[in-house]
């Protein structure tokens, strides 16, 4: 009786298993391919309007840009130019360069 009990429970465990285990295998928990983070939109992917500057609404569907907005508004106008986006870009700590 018993091996018949795990003979029937092997088909329905293995998968979990390998299911398991791959998870655990995968790179990161972010979904990151060959352990790279996935390259930014452009401004124009941004820019969903195509009036040339990124509003607030705009800014809000990439969470590090919006939380930095005013950081990177260097005229505080409520909307980023390409050039404030290149100028806020993020140095090596991750972070935008800091308005003196």
């Amino acid at each position: 009786m018993r091996r018949v009990f795990s003979s029937l429970l092997f088909p329905v465990l293995a998968p979990v298993a390998l299911y398991s285990a791959q998870a655990m295998a995968a790179p990161s928990d972010q979904g990151f391919s060959g352990g790279r983070p996935p390259e930014p939109p452009s401004f124009s992917e941004l820019d969903s309007n195509g009036d040339g500057l990124i509003s607030r609404d705009e800014a809000a569907s990439i969470p590090p840009l919006a939380e930095h907005f005013d950081d990177i508004d260097s005229n505080s106008d409520g909307y980023l130019t390409e050039q404030e986006l290149q100028a806020g870009k993020p140095g090596p700590s991750g972070q935008p360069p800091r308005s003196e």
